[in-house]
């Protein structure tokens, strides 16, 4: 956005910049009205455009607000700029912990100084249900006059429910619905909870407040690795060397009180700021107060006094602790499991039916299309109700809800016109156009639906009345047992099963009851109608069955070796759960048609092949590989992977040395990996904020264009020279480059525009121009030796196609039909196809689950 001085927002006057950051842009500002000076933040005008970082915005702002402690950021007003948002804050003059840091460490009178204006700081959020989420010396400020500011309350959850709380001090914050793929903390500061991406409480802001009180007292990192897997081990099996055996001046109360914020369980840490706060203040040898207050007050107070009163009230929030858990557990029962279903092939949905002995359920055996099915307990063969369809729901009176000849989107989400039958079969009656989902009403007030209106997703209840909007897609709608509310689960971007569950009233009133799933698959209400159990799971693929009340409360119901899912729930507590054995593979074809099965661990995808097609290059995506994945490189002969390191596959260059790769971060970082001998390089970044989508090598080899985005400014395609030098933009427009990205002539760019249409860049500048002859459900897959023909295969199907397209004349060649020996449990291929130049060898990556469908009833 770029605010000149001068510049008038409302009352405020821009003076200068201060920064920028992820979330916005900041300047130093005069409040007209009151002639202060101000600090505003400034969400850029591309970034307001997107609805999820609006919202991330937005509940800043609300967050800030609702916290008024001396030792937090005081927010001081909201408003818009040409349609961008921005908040106003108190100007701090200092520097942050971090900068103070990088002189050295603390002495530990000064660090416990700074360490309990925090603790008081976090105290004030936690008792208001905020949880920071995201604490390290770069979100501490420390002002000239001595005081500590906690910032940037951005990456906060609202820990106390909407409603829960009571009393004059009690609050009503929105939730966070952040983006998919974010990651909630700081490398480094994150607790373990944090890590393995369970639920949090405040008990996770205190472990990150220990990992920054040792780093004041010890100069360095309590957990920091040479690689972030390193890290997060560290975080997760290690504990840092103790302060009092390190040559530091660090007393061994005080040591002791840093490992016990450090402790793995967060049970065995302090339970609330304010208790940390009193063992600091003993520590220290003064009562707990903030720099204002009288010494001759803080005098008053001795040793023994302040120590029995924070064992005392440690004790007591302890013993309350322990009631509320015993008042508030339920332990699961064990379960017996009944086999339903016993043939190849995914499971779309299953639903009891109004007798609650027989079930309903949709899938595709064997590879063949979806069909619609009812079995019961007793009996082993199913019977079929109606092909080629997929079952949505099933009402209180035996009515279903069917997408008949559905196409199939991503994972088990369909798209097509909805009908009803009843279940003694018959042809559907169509209802309504464009649905995604939806679920009877229990008391027989109609259809929610879950409608595709244009590119926004949206639930609907009546149909064409609007309850919740997404740019992204939502699974899994389904009412509550009293009609009153429906549950479904929000997945931020559209292909991307990651996600939050979501509760919307029929009024449109929303609650975020539990975000940040890596996957989310599955949803239904409990026997009681007090929870939503959904399947989930915080990395990889391994997903289990969860329970998740209004108020937010999380734990888990099922866990399993394998993959579980949750379908419905009957009254008496019964459920209908499928074990998905799921992966993502890749598959070679060689010049001669054989099969080459390049699978690696569970989830392996995004194949690269080299210009010879001898080789190809992949990312291993699977739990093992870690955050920062697995980048591997397989020969076509069949000999063994060979992992070169870490990072996602971007492309290979012509003569077939060296690999470019992207490394997650934050920050993210492109690199040049070499497929030898040779050490991994780090490209300049320039003024670039982030890199994004796939990078393309210039036949020279002495090239590489990419998809990056300068601050605040949309995505644009750069030119890297291997030489040496920074990364200039070379796309004029919005532009996201794919894989065939560079032409065989070196003389344009394959690329995306921002209304996802396909387009050649010139490289030496000037305006795209659309593609000749590529259809919607096209998926470039690479250029042959002409610069007017490019490689294209149809997706959305089991059995797609490759097509030669001449760019310039629109004309299509079809050259083969790919017809993998195994379909079973396929899903249609969504894309991520490569071709060599001579069309004669190519890879590609598969998705695959076989279901089994059960019944897990308690045990008797």
């Amino acid at each position: 956005m770029g605010l000149a001085s001068g510049t008038r927002l409302g009352p405020y006057e821009i003076r200068s910049a201060l920064g920028a950051g992820g979330m916005g842009e900041v300047y130093r500002a005069s409040d007209t009205r009151l002639g202060r000076d101000v600090a505003i933040k400034v969400l850029p005008e591309s970034f307001a455009r997107d609805g999820d970082r609006l919202h991330r915005f937005e509940l800043e702002a609300r967050t800030v607000a609702a916290l008024n402690h001396p030792n937090i950021l005081a927010l001081f007003d909201i408003g818009t700029h040409d349609g961008s948002p921005y908040i106003v804050s108190e100007l701090l003059e200092g520097e942050t912990l971090r900068q103070r840091l990088e002189q050295g460490p603390l002495p530990s009178r000064r660090a416990v100084e700074f360490a309990l204006q925090v603790s008081q700081g976090l105290a004030a959020a936690h008792e208001k249900g905020v949880v920071h989420r995201d604490v390290k010396p770069e979100n501490i400020f420390l002002t000239k006059d001595g005081r500590v500011k906690i910032l940037d309350f951005g990456l906060a959850k609202l820990a106390r429910p909407e409603g829960a709380a009571s009393g004059s001090d009690s609050l009503t914050l929105g939730t966070t619905q952040t983006a998919a793929g974010m990651v909630m903390g700081t490398m480094g500061y994150m607790s373990p909870e944090q890590v393995r991406g369970k639920p949090i409480d405040p008990r996770s802001d205190i472990f990150s407040f220990g990992a920054v009180v040792y780093e004041m007292l010890a100069g360095k990192r309590a957990f920091q690795g040479e690689t972030s897997a390193d890290t997060l081990t560290a975080i997760l099996q290690q504990d840092p060397p103790e302060l009092t055996q390190s040559g530091l001046q660090v007393s061994p109360a005080l040591d002791r009180i840093v490992r016990r914020c450090l402790e793995k369980e967060a049970s065995d840490r302090f339970q609330g700021a304010r208790d940390l706060g009193y063992a600091l203040d003993a520590v220290m040898g003064s009562s707990a107060s903030t720099p204002e207050a009288p010494a001759a007050e803080v005098r008053k107070k001795t040793p023994n006094l302040r120590l029995l009163l924070a064992v005392t009230s440690l004790v007591a929030v302890l013993a309350l602790a322990a009631v509320a858990w015993l008042l508030t557990r339920r332990a699961a029962p064990p379960l017996d499991y009944v086999a339903l279903t016993f043939r190849r092939g995914n499971i779309t949905r299953a639903r009891f039916a109004p007798d609650g002995q027989t079930v309903v359920y949709s899938a595709a055996w064997d590879g063949a299309p979806p069909e619609i099915f009812s079995v019961r307990k007793s009996l082993t063969d199913s019977r079929t109700l109606l092909a080629d369809a997929t079952l949505l729901a099933v009402s209180n009176t035996g009515e279903l809800v069917v997408i008949p000849q559905p196409k199939f989107l991503d994972w088990n989400s369909a798209l097509g016109t909805v009908g009803s039958l009843s279940m003694a079969g018959g042809r559907p009656r169509e209802i309504l156009e464009n649905i995604r989902d939806a679920d009877w009403s229990p008391q027989g007030a109609g259809l929610a639906v879950v409608h595709m209106v244009g590119r926004e997703c949206q639930v609907e209840f009546p149909a064409g009345k609007p309850l919740f909007r997404t740019s992204g897609y939502i699974s899994d709608l389904r009412f509550s047992r009293d009609g009153r509310r429906l549950a479904f689960l929000h997945h931020p971007i559209d292909g991307d099963d990651r996600g939050d569950v979501v509760v919307v009233d029929l009024q449109g009133h929303t609650t975020t009851v539990s975000a940040n799933w890596e996957s989310t698959q599955g949803l239904a209400w409990s026997a009681d109608g007090q929870e939503v159990w959904f399947s989930a799971t915080t990395s990889g693929g391994r997903y289990s069955i969860h329970a998740a009340t209004l108020s937010g409360k999380v734990r888990e119901i099922l866990r399993a070796p394998a993959r579980v899912r949750i379908h419905d729930v009957a009254p008496d507590g019964r459920m209908l759960i499928t074990r998905d054995d799921m992966r993502s593979g890749i598959v070679a074809l060689a010049p001669d048609g054989k099969e080459l099965d390049f699978s690696w661990g569970d989830f392996a995808g995004d194949p690269i092949i080299s210009r010879n097609g001898a080789t190809v290059i992949f990312t291993d995506w699977s739990e093992a590989a870690g955050s920062d994945y697995g980048l591997n490189l397989r020969k076509l002969d069949g000999s063994p992977a060979i992992q070169l390191g870490k990072g996602v596959a971007e492309g290979i260059s012509d003569d077939g040395k060296w690999v470019l790769a992207l490394l997650a971060g934050p920050p993210s970082r492109l690199m040049l990996v070499p497929t030898g001998a040779g050490q991994p390089r780090e490209f300049p970044r320039g003024s670039i904020d982030g890199y994004n989508a796939k990078g393309s090598w210039f036949h020279d080899a002495k090239r590489v264009a990419f998809n990056a985005h300068l601050p605040g400014k949309p995505s644009q395609v750069f030119l890297q020279d291997l030489s040496g030098g920074d990364p200039r933009p070379i796309s004029p427009d919005a532009l996201v480059s794919v894989q065939a990205g560079i032409s065989p002539d070196d003389v344009q760019i394959l690329a995306y525009n921002a209304e996802r249409t396909l387009v050649l860049a010139p490289i030496s500048g000037g305006p795209p121009r659309p593609v000749a002859g590529v259809r919607a459900d096209d998926s470039p897959a690479g250029w042959s030796t002409d610069p007017a023909r490019l490689y294209v295969v149809v997706t959305g199907t089991l059995h797609p196609e490759l097509y030669q397209v001449n760019v310039l004349t629109g004309e299509r060649k079809l050259l083969r039909k790919i017809s993998p020996a195994d379909t079973a449990g396929l899903y249609p291929f969504r894309g991520n196809f490569t071709v060599t130049a001579d069309g004669r060898t190519l890879a590609y990556e598969y998705d695959r689950s076989l279901d089994q469908l059960f019944i897990a009833e308690p045990s008797r």
